[in-house]
């Protein structure tokens, strides 16, 4: 079983020449980092410093990592928080209640938007585009005529769901309950997807490593592998699918 941990070395320029140190010691034939944008920051400042060649695989379940469509654990993420929102919506309908199903995303919305997307939810919020109390008390108003329940998948990072049912209570008169799905997203049985992904990316690691490649991070792009240097996602951000917010808002209906 293969764990994880963060290293705090890696934020620090004392803690960079020590990892060089290190490396130049051991002298390994290769370094493969497997982790999320943090982790590829640091894989890149690693390859910078100490001549060794990495590769890097992106792995998280937020996908919020720049230059692949998806990372691995990001499939099981969705799919365990999907369960989490289609049950939720069984209480939400036969208790006509206004659920906040609050999911993980502390900098990017990934997780709520597929979720969400997927579940049916008449509201996402996501850190990527700000709405106030007002914007989400108008929004449910607009839908109230139509449905007697409805469901607000909310990125952690979007904002404060405790603060926000407290808001649609007190200024609506509304009965919203808050779900925090919380850590169940981090773990659990890895998904068909996420195993191929896992195992295809791994594998092409390797090989990069024994065609004496470096400093690439594997990818997974249009559905088929590719590189793109570890240059690319330390030093850029991953953008949301703005059409699919406006697609969600479609399918929810309510007046416009």
């Amino acid at each position: 079983f293969l764990k994880t941990q963060r290293c705090p070395l890696s934020m620090t320029t004392a803690g960079m020449k020590k990892i060089s140190v290190t490396l130049k010691k051991i002298a390994p034939d290769g370094l493969i980092v497997i982790g999320g944008d943090g982790s590829m920051r640091a894989a890149h400042a690693v390859a910078k410093k100490s001549g060794v060649a990495v590769i890097g695989i992106p792995a998280s379940i937020d996908n919020d990592i720049a230059g692949t469509d998806e990372t691995i654990g990001f499939d099981t993420a969705i799919n365990t928080a999907l369960t989490a929102i289609d049950k939720i919506r069984d209480t939400a309908t036969s208790h006509d209640r206004v659920f906040i199903a609050e999911v993980m995303g502390r900098d990017s919305g990934f997780i709520a938007l597929s979720a969400g997307l997927a579940g049916g939810a008449e509201i996402i919020l996501v850190p990527e585009v700000k709405a106030d109390n007002k914007q989400v008390l108008k929004k449910i108003q607009a839908l109230r005529d139509e449905k007697s329940s409805l469901i607000i998948v909310m990125a952690e990072g979007a904002g404060k769901a405790g603060e926000l049912a407290g808001y649609l209570n007190k200024s609506a008169g509304l009965e919203v309950r808050v779900s925090k799905l919380g850590y169940i997203q981090r773990g659990g049985s890895p998904s068909v997807d996420s195993r191929v992904l896992a195992g295809v990316l791994g594998y092409e690691a390797v090989m990069l490593l024994k065609n004496r490649k470096k400093n690439l991070m594997c990818a997974w792009v249009k559905d088929s592998f590719k590189t793109v240097p570890l240059t690319y996602p330390a030093t850029h951000r991953k953008k949301l699918n703005g059409k699919w917010l406006k697609i969600a808002e479609v399918l929810a209906g309510g007046k416009k």
